[in-house]
């Protein structure tokens, strides 16, 4: 963490492993299962749709929510949000990571499609317009100073027109039906540098967010296992009964070492 900054002393740190309490957590979405242990146990085995576990995760964290988890990750970076609704998430990755530029991607557009229809956040044109219009207020001083970028578009092509290993870290939290997410993964991998991160949201599976065709834990399965990424940390929100949000997740390539924990290997890693 770098100079300045504070830290709460009762705030979790998967920088440096310490992050309390480790919950039991059960994720399923047809036959691919996340199994997790509690306690010291800290390794976790995610099996593909073929029964066979495809990839194993080691000293996964847990943090207790996701304004929380943007405390701990690289500050004065180069980020993108993708999905921004009214820019209350991307004010707050402003204020806490401090990001050299910080690029915000919606359509801020309702989408014809039957899958996406059970979304609450596919709202009419109307309603996107005014969500467009409360980002930039929100954000006005970071575009005053050209810290932030709004894109109006859809994020496929969006991100195509970035250069590869350009951001340090983005955070997906746009179309959450499978296809939607897994979409953003692969269009993602390219443009995160070597060693930087993919994050997201609304990383559940529960029988009712399944009704609103809700794909994240899928999408993401499939995403780690084709391209040999992990899960590192998920957020804990299901765990406060108070919370009504849901997890959200940071992945990594599975090449980088465990050591990555510390704060020292962090900033060696991921902001040289």
């Amino acid at each position: 963490m770098p100079a300045g900054t504070k830290k709460s002393r009762a705030e979790p740190d998967f920088l440096t492993g310490d992050s309390g309490r480790h919950p039991q957590i059960a994720k399923r979405t047809g036959d691919a299962v996340l199994l997790t242990a509690s306690g010291n146990n800290k390794s976790i085995s995610v099996h593909c749709r073929n029964g066979e576990a495809c990839w194993r995760l080691s000293n996964m964290q847990f943090v207790k929510d996701r304004k929380t988890l943007v405390g701990m990750l690289p500050k004065g970076g180069t980020v993108a949000e993708i999905g921004v609704q009214r820019g209350r998430f991307a004010r707050h990755i402003y204020r806490r990571a401090n990001p050299r530029r910080l690029h915000l991607i919606d359509c801020w557009e309702h989408q014809n499609d039957d899958r996406y229809d059970a979304d609450s956040s596919n709202v009419s044109d109307f309603k996107h317009n005014q969500n467009f219009r409360r980002t930039r207020q929100r954000l006005r001083r970071g575009i005053r100073r050209n810290e932030v970028f709004l894109h109006k578009g859809y994020s496929v092509p969006v991100l195509s027109t970035f250069e590869d290993g350009y951001f340090d870290w983005v955070y997906i939290d746009a179309n959450h039906t499978y296809e939607g997410v897994l979409a953003d993964l692969e269009a993602s991998l390219p443009k995160v540098r070597p060693g930087g991160l993919i994050c997201g949201h609304d990383y559940t599976d529960t029988p009712a967010w399944q009704a609103a065709n809700f794909g994240v834990v899928q999408a993401v399965h499939e995403f780690c296992g084709r391209h040999q990424w992990q899960i590192i940390c998920i957020t804990q929100e299901l765990q406060d009964p108070k919370s009504r949000d849901n997890p959200s997740f940071v992945l990594r390539h599975a090449s980088l070492s465990d050591d990555v924990f510390t704060k020292s290997a962090w900033w060696r890693k991921f902001m040289p």
